[in-house]
């Protein structure tokens, strides 16, 4: 897992501080455990993070969906936002 962000020191966004986030993450094959378990704890920790403050970004020109709805625009339109982080899919859907 890693998290990096960004600060722009003495452009547009000086005063922002950090303002660009990137956090990846992924499991080892030492680790593995059932698509249904990663769904769950994967959910969780959105959740602990959302829970905290953070805010996920919606493009201006991006419709603020929400759930499911998302998803499946997402799925249908490669929408550049991703999905609602709040969201818990179902398995099929994972």
């Amino acid at each position: 897992m890693s998290v990096q962000s960004s600060e722009d020191l003495s452009g547009r966004y000086a005063v922002e501080g950090l303002y660009n986030f990137h956090i990846s993450a992924g499991v080892s094959e030492a680790t593995e455990i059932l698509h249904d378990d990663a769904r769950v704890k994967i959910h969780h920790l959105l959740q602990r993070i959302l829970n905290a403050g953070w805010q996920p970004l919606v493009d201006r020109a991006q419709p603020r969906l929400k759930g499911r709805y998302r998803l499946e625009h997402t799925l249908a339109t490669s929408n550049i936002n991703g999905l609602d982080p709040a969201y818990l899919p179902t398995l099929e859907e994972w």
